[in-house]
């Protein structure tokens, strides 16, 4: 169960492999188009993905506890795509401002409402805290009324998800629909908490995370993001 509290760095090395991985998937599911995009400001840029990445310290990872673990963890996590969000304005033309800010705040009071809800069922733990619903997730707390609304919330959040800059910063906002919509876990299933269960956690937390990012492509760059899937598989079998 995740609902303690206070910064529970488990080690500096496994912060910094968490992140890694962060790293890695949204390498995965960036497009060939935006890789050979040149940034208005490159160190804008680094800034803005270093806040996306920085926010994942406030995800719970699987049913791993998040490595920053405080009351007010989850509200750091979306200012910290807040910040994201804000610094890449200037990488990107002004048509697109509007359909960002507007997809930043739909996560924004997707998360009060939620925490609002969880709040108003008593659920233990901050509602402030993303590992709460991880620990308990609302599906399983709410009649058929309020899950309408959340499967209502979800399609839109993920919708919304193509307006995100490409790379860390969907890649961030993915991780918190997972959360909030798709938090189900291996061991959970299982009643296990086996090491090698926990390790199926946090491969299914950044699978489903990835799977997010493709689904919410247009069609056009869908294609284009499984073909370089495919080529890094192909090109991984042939170096065996």
């Amino acid at each position: 169960m995740m609902l303690g509290h206070g910064v529970t760095l488990l080690s500096p090395a496994a912060l910094a492999a968490h992140l890694a991985c962060a790293m890695l998937a949204a390498r995965l599911v960036r497009s060939r188009a935006t890789l050979r995009q040149p940034s208005a400001s490159s160190r804008t840029a680094v800034i803005s993905g270093a806040a996306a990445l920085a926010s994942f310290s406030a995800m719970p990872p699987g049913s791993l506890r998040p490595f920053f673990n405080g009351y007010l963890s989850g509200a750091g996590g979306i200012l910290l795509i807040w910040i994201s969000v804000l610094l890449s304005l200037r990488q990107r033309p002004p048509s697109l401002y509007r359909e960002r800010i507007c997809a930043a705040t739909l996560l924004s009071l997707t998360g009060v409402a939620l925490a609002a809800y969880a709040w108003q069922r008593g659920m233990p733990g901050s509602p402030f805290n993303f590992g709460t619903y991880v620990a308990m997730p609302l599906w399983g707390i709410s009649d058929w009324l309020m899950r309408l609304l959340l499967a209502a919330l979800a399609i839109a959040n993920v919708w919304s998800l193509r307006f995100f800059q490409p790379g860390m910063q969907r890649l961030a906002a993915a991780g918190l629909c997972v959360i909030w919509f798709v938090p189900w876990n291996v061991s959970s299933l299982l009643e296990s908490r086996a090491a090698w269960a926990l390790a199926a956690d946090y491969l299914c937390f950044w699978l489903k995370t990835i799977a997010l990012n493709i689904l919410c492509l247009p069609a056009p760059q869908t294609a284009m993001a499984r073909g370089i899937l495919k080529n890094a598989l192909y090109r991984h079998k042939g170096g065996l």
